[in-house]
């Protein structure tokens, strides 16, 4: 009876009647209290019904039934598995900042599926070897350990090595990686990917990596990632690699594991798993697991604290700088919300149905037992929206500061959700930072991206985050589908309008995303002739491309190319922001001078003169054309 009520619902909501698919998804529920797929739709209903408060609370509900059915197997799995943080590089000076943003902060991703499979009683060890290659080469004067990356920037050489052809020099740079992180021993190795913006040394290092484990290990070898970058992968031999799994990673992960141990099970979970040559394993809903509080331990954490700011600074802020070089800041990233329940048409959350929050009671305490264990200095909250309602926003803060739960973090939010009140009262609870989607300050292009905000309302937002003693981040999207010259003038008048509350403007190119409704619906929101282009930011654009595409009855790509790279030049040489974010260093240095100081205006001039020296070295080294050392 259930299902048939489910199936209703379902047709329910391909046809848009949400409030007849909310009732029948209650229906489904009551008869199947352990239904994931139904309780996720019945927030989804509340959601397009504009029900955002009843639709969080579902999704809170729905994370803690995840959390409370908890473990799938607590029988010990006879494998020893290692996961292991894939590295990419940086091949021109330029970049070294955009090198650095990727190394400092462990990898969230890896601490959650860690703390999932040893809840399920899987022996797993975890690494990375981004910060360990990273933190050496940065080092080689003092650790003489330092590796010639510049190899992966040859696709032939690489190419002919997994082909099978010896390459007894890569195979040396392979040993001396071997020396960085222990394989010998581990039945499944998991090799991590993050998200590709840059380049293709990380598939190039993976291919390589891979082919040298199994001809001196052979190990099982489990490859996993963001979307894109196993679409990316696609079009390289991986025959090294056992296993693909694209998308979200831990309960099917585990499920591949129990398989792998139970061999007589390993082709039914084949058979019903694998999309194309046995290889690729996908992934349903019901496979995407809550936040859980991430078990980093491991991981070399003293190599993500920050270690120096080379600074030739005259005035007092240098004794402070100089405080901070030895400060051994850390930060953590931490996610307690996976989705949105906003749908901005560019976003890759705005064609998901479903979400996971975790209750305020919840997250505080795992926050404490996090800072507990490694003391951070502030944490990254890694939200698409912390303020996903204006009651879970308050609840939250409430919980931190009623539990007297000390500690500095940084999310992204919603210009709407908030008022003043509630600003100041996530100063109290922590919050050092926010980052403001904006996108554009057009009425129209607001309307049309569904941002569900006034530009009155981001100014108010604006001018109140800086009254609470918040650094605010704005972001900016250049060249959105059918923008004209005025929409950027717009958006120019409002970014100098406001310019005294804005501490940090972040400039992007518009680009197609995988997961955003413009995929699905492109003609209906005014594109069409979507073609693959998969071009990197070091190329053309600032950030990665996966998409070309038409504006219907606008611009063709070739012209809109040029027109995304003309708005982007414009508003970057006509606003009060740079058009670089700081490095994460300097974002470290935002935590140390907010866990020193409250005074925001303190904090805004030191920070700014840091980031002036640092800029000036920068510029000098990249005259120089020398790496930087310490």
């Amino acid at each position: 009876m259930s299902s048939a009520h489910q199936i209703l619902g379902t047709i329910y909501l391909e046809q848009s009647l949400y409030s007849l698919a909310e009732i029948e998804f209650k229906q489904t529920v009551l008869l199947d209290v352990d239904n994931i797929f139904a309780r996720q739709m019945l927030g989804y209903s509340y959601k397009k019904q504009g029900k955002h408060d009843l639709a969080v609370n579902e999704f809170i509900k729905t994370t803690n039934f995840c959390l409370e059915k908890g473990k799938i197997n607590k029988e010990h799995i006879e494998f020893k598995v290692k996961i292991i943080r894939m590295p990419d590089f940086c091949d021109k000076i330029k970049d070294y900042p955009k090198e650095l943003h990727y190394t400092l902060l462990p990898p969230l991703a890896l601490g959650q599926i860690v703390a999932y499979l040893r809840a399920n009683a899987v022996e797993v060890d975890q690494d990375d070897l981004n910060i360990k290659i990273h933190y050496d080469n940065h080092y080689s004067r003092m650790t003489d350990k330092g590796l010639d990356t510049t190899v992966f920037f040859d696709e032939n050489r690489i190419l002919k090595y997994i082909s099978g052809v010896e390459d007894q020099g890569l195979e040396s740079i392979m040993e001396d990686i071997a020396k960085k992180s222990e394989f010998y021993g581990y039945n499944v190795i998991l090799l991590s990917l993050r998200e590709i913006y840059i380049n293709a040394s990380c598939f190039m290092f993976t291919l390589s990596l891979a082919r040298f484990l199994k001809k001196k290990y052979n190990p099982i070898l489990i490859l996993g990632g963001s979307g894109q970058s196993i679409d990316l992968l696609n079009k390289y031999d991986c025959k090294d690699i056992d296993y693909i799994i694209y998308g979200e990673g831990e309960t099917i992960l585990l499920r591949l594991l129990l398989a792998l141990r139970d061999k007589a099970e390993l082709s039914k979970f084949l058979n019903s798993r694998t999309k194309t040559n046995g290889k690729f394993i996908s992934t349903e809903l019901t496979d995407v697991y809550p936040p859980l509080k991430p078990d980093f331990s491991g991981l070399p954490i003293d190599n993500y604290r920050y270690l120096g700011f080379n600074s030739h600074c005259n005035d007092g802020s240098c004794e402070i700088l100089e405080e901070f070089n030895k400060s051994g800041t850390l930060l953590l990233p931490f996610k307690f919300i996976k989705g949105c329940p906003y749908e901005c048409i560019f976003c890759t959350m705005s064609g998901n149905k479903s979400m996971h929050v975790l209750d305020p009671a919840t997250v505080t305490l795992y926050l404490k037992e996090l800072q507990e264990e490694y003391n951070p200095t502030g944490f990254f909250f890694l939200s698409d929206t912390i303020n996903i309602s204006r009651q879970y926003v308050n609840e939250l803060c409430d919980e931190i500061i009623k539990n007297k739960t000390k500690i500095l973090w940084s999310d992204c939010a919603r210009a709407d959700n908030l008022d003043r009140d509630t600003l100041f009262k996530m100063r109290e609870a922590g919050c050092i930072r926010l980052i403001f989607g904006i996108e554009t300050a057009s009425s129209r292009l607001l309307k049309y991206i569904r941002k569900g905000i006034g530009v009155k309302r981001l100014e108010d937002t604006l001018r109140w985050s800086d009254e609470a003693g918040i650094w605010t981040g704005v972001e900016i999207i250049c060249g959105l589908p059918h923008e004209k010259d005025s929409d950027v003038e717009e958006t120019i008048a409002f970014l100098n309008k406001n310019k005294r509350y804005i501490n940090t403007l972040y400039i992007n190119q518009f680009d197609l995303r995988d997961g955003s409704i413009f995929l699905p619906h492109a003609k209906n929101l005014g594109i069409e002739n979507i073609f693959i282009i998969n071009q990197y930011a070091n190329e053309e654009f600032s950030n990665f491309h996966k998409y070309g595409y038409d504006e219907i009855g606008g611009l063709r790509w070739q012209d809109k190319k040029r027109q995304i790279l003309s708005s982007y030049k414009k508003v970057s040489d006509n606003t009060c922001g740079n058009t670089d974010c700081p490095p994460y260093e300097l974002e470290h240095l935002l935590f140390f001078l907010y866990n020193k100081f409250s005074d925001k205006g303190l904090v805004c001039d030191i920070f700014a003169k840091a980031e002036a020296e640092k800029n000036n070295l920068l510029a000098l080294l990249n005259k120089e054309k020398t790496p930087i050392l310490k």
